[in-house]
């Protein structure tokens, strides 16, 4: 696969594979106006991992512009598999960092939900082109000053460098993990948080390494490399500052050689900033822990239980996308709820394949504000969290919420009161 990370910023091109040829016009558009753009069918070749490709170029990417038509949804509403990997790097930036285009390919065309706030282009409008272009430089514009804009807001700066390691072999392994590095004036001891991340990348990385020693029969080298490599690629997103902490959250994309898929999972690092150090599990934080955990529980479930298939014709009502059970199964204890970041509106816990729905729903991201769970929470982490300030609840569950997701045995008006 050929692009330099070194050259103009890249842009690209996310669709469905049956809209190829009404897209592939736009792909040679933007390089005959200059732009370094970057399509799959120029750039795979046969016997590459696909998922594994794409995030590559999606990593090295400053924009994605997402073409979306009525081919990018089955019956089912169920987003096409190159568009919805987009829509999973565009989950792991800020919200502050608008670095999406999307055109509609068919003016009645189903929107996905994660783009429902932003700006359609019309790619049937006569000034499409000119507006693709306009759009792109004004996003290529906003994404320089990120960094900036962020240090300003919370002392914190960082940038990002990678570290890349690939052996030939039966298996071979390829891995990729980007470091975070922050720095501040104001918090002494931030840097501790890259060696720690740094720490936890190498040991990944051992592993692989280690795996040599034992090289399976089954594998050969009349195999294609990809039929034989074990991959890792570990992007981390933009660090997350709330209050007296910053949190990282890794998202995780693993193949092993011979599988017929990869898999998608989230690691996650929460640090204090003064005095600074991490804070390893998310029951730490609660002076109740079994509470604390029910109502955790319950404001998941109530959340991932909300997401719905559209209804189509053949619908009486819209149906669930997750099964209730698949996530109190996935969120059965505090080990279950250990990929945690502490952002503005609450704590976010992140699934990945398989946790709390099979693997074709894909990855899920919950978030429990902190009205929910700042009865619970130690005084120090309340205000640490800027919790001290919100109007908290104290909680009421119902039997279903309790015995199914904590195991409490409570009726309907119970109240789970802090603890003292």
């Amino acid at each position: 696969m050929a692009f330099d990370m070194t050259d103009a910023p890249l842009i690209f091109l996310s669709y469905t594979t049956a809209d190829r040829p009404r897209v592939a016009p736009w792909y040679e558009f933007l390089k005959r106006q200059g732009h370094n753009a970057w399509i799959d069918k120029e750039h795979l070749i046969g016997g590459q991992q696909w998922d594994y490709e794409i995030r590559k170029a999606l990593n090295a990417a400053a924009l994605i512009v997402i073409f979306v038509s009525n081919n990018s949804v089955n019956r089912r509403g169920y987003v096409q598999r190159e568009i919805r990997l987009a829509l999973t790097k565009l989950e792991e930036k800020l919200a502050s960092d608008i670095y999406i285009v999307p055109v509609l390919l068919d003016a009645d065309a189903a929107r996905p939900d994660l783009l429902s706030g932003l700006q359609f282009l019309d790619a049937t409008d006569d000034a499409f082109g000119e507006q693709l272009i306009r759009s792109i430089q004004h996003q290529l514009t906003a994404t320089e000053h990120q960094s900036d804009l962020i240090l300003d807001e919370s002392g914190i700066g960082w940038s990002k460098s990678v570290i890349t390691e690939e052996h030939i072999g039966t298996p071979g392994y390829a891995f990729t993990a980007q470091i975070p590095h922050l720095t501040s004036t104001d918090y002494r001891n931030l840097g501790d948080c890259t060696d720690i991340i740094k720490g936890w990348v190498k040991s990944r990385l051992c592993d692989y390494r280690s795996g040599l020693l034992s090289q399976d029969s089954w594998f050969s080298f009349g195999q294609s490399r990809s039929q034989r490599t074990n991959i890792w690629d570990a992007s981390c997103a933009d660090p997350m500052v709330h209050g007296q902490t910053v949190s990282i959250r890794y998202s995780l994309y693993w193949y092993g050689a011979g599988a017929a898929h990869g898999n998608v999972g989230f690691q996650t690092f929460a640090f204090f900033l003064e005095p600074f150090f991490q804070i390893e599990t998310l029951q730490s934080i609660f002076e109740n822990e079994t509470d604390a955990l029910a109502a955790m529980q319950a404001c998941i479930l109530e959340e991932l239980s909300a997401i719905k298939w559209p209804k189509n014709e053949d619908d009486e009502e819209e149906q669930p996308l997750l099964d209730p059970d698949a996530i109190r199964e996935g969120t059965k204890d505090w080990d279950a709820l250990a990929n945690f970041v502490f952002t503005g509106a609450g704590i976010e816990i992140a699934f990945g394949s398989y946790q709390v729905g099979p693997y074709v729903v894909g990855a899920h991201v919950a978030t429990v504000p902190y009205r929910r769970i700042a009865a619970f929470l130690k005084p120090v982490y309340r205000q640490a969290l800027r919790a001290d300030f919100v109007d908290f609840e104290v909680p009421h569950f119902g039997e279903d919420a309790l015995t199914s997701a904590s195991g409490h045995e409570a009726a309907n008006d119970q109240a789970i009161t802090p603890a003292a």
